[in-house]
């Protein structure tokens, strides 16, 4: 064991020379520390400024939160009173505000993390887990939505061939909307998870492609 000792102490005295640059090796190895530990920071502060167009990428598969508030705020200019008369419906109108409100406040998040992210700043996680609760709190809000929709019966009314209830293509009418609102309860939990993942560890749980992207 004192051998041992005696030619650690021997290697630790010895010096090094790497490109005409003479240290020991003590140096040396706080040298190489100091290089991984730069390279560590300069890579998490690059998967940073790449988490908002990320979380962006997420949210493309609920793009019905979207069209839900055209709906809301555009129905009645595009289809008149008929319209109105399903916004405000008592079982409709309130929980259908909320998504309205909630979407919009998901959506000032998303802002805020851009630019937190954009300046690589590690406080955009702390952002990440208040999108995440408001995603949770918007989930509940589209899912009495879609209830209150099925309980005023408009969908299967007189007015069902409406193009406010069964339109397609650029106006979409409400029955689209709720068949897309029921898929999009589904993947905002898929993306509550992950945020969660990203809120608690950082990126370095979820699968980088080679352009960034977060995996499916």
């Amino acid at each position: 064991m004192a051998r041992f000792h005696d030619s650690w102490a021997m290697f630790e005295s010895n010096n090094i020379t790497i490109n005409g640059v003479t240290m020991s090796a003590k140096e040396f190895k706080a040298q190489q520390r100091a290089k991984k530990a730069k390279a560590k920071k300069a890579q998490q502060i690059n998967e940073i400024k790449l988490l908002p167009n990320d979380i962006k990428q997420l949210m493309k598969n609920v793009k019905v939160l979207r069209s839900l508030t055209a709906y809301y705020h555009h129905g009645y200019r595009q289809w008149g009173r008929i319209a109105k008369g399903i916004i405000t419906a008592p079982t409709i109108k309130s929980p259908f505000l909320n998504v309205v409100l909630r979407t919009k406040e998901v959506n000032d998040k998303i802002a805020e993390i851009e630019t937190i992210g954009k300046k690589g700043d590690k406080a955009v996680f702390q952002y990440v887990e208040k999108l995440q609760y408001l995603l949770d709190d918007l989930q509940k809000h589209l899912d009495n939505l879609l209830y209150g929709i099925s309980k005023s019966g408009v969908l299967s009314s007189a007015i069902q061939q409406h193009e406010c209830i069964s339109g397609e293509g650029r106006r979409l009418g409400l029955r689209i909307l709720v068949q897309r609102g029921d898929k999009a309860i589904s993947e905002i939990g898929r993306i509550i998870a992950k945020l969660e993942q990203i809120a608690t560890k950082g990126v370095d749980p979820l699968s980088y492609t080679s352009k960034g992207k977060l995996s499916a």
